[in-house]
């Protein structure tokens, strides 16, 4: 009897370490989307400016561009606070 009570409280443990493992991994799986969706933003914002200095095309579309990717960034580094914090 005492090795059966053992015995569950060893799986017991061991569930609730796998547990931990997973969320660990779902969090660093949802942070790391977040990253690759801050770094696409940037990437988008930078390339619309460099197209538009080599274009000589600086009117008024180009602020707002920018301002569009970094919004994307910004919201991207609030959810990945919220993850990394949560």
């Amino acid at each position: 009897m005492a090795l059966l009570l053992a015995l569950s409280a060893l799986a017991f443990t061991s569930l609730g370490s796998l547990y931990t493992m997973m969320r660990a991994a779902e969090r660093s799986a949802v942070l790391n989307d977040r990253v690759k969706t801050m770094e696409i933003a940037l990437r988008q914002g930078l390339s619309g400016e460099v197209e538009a200095i080599n274009a000589d095309l600086l009117d008024d579309r180009l602020p707002d561009e920018l301002e569009a990717a970094f919004a994307r960034f910004r919201e991207s580094l609030a959810e990945a606070r919220d993850v990394a914090l949560g």
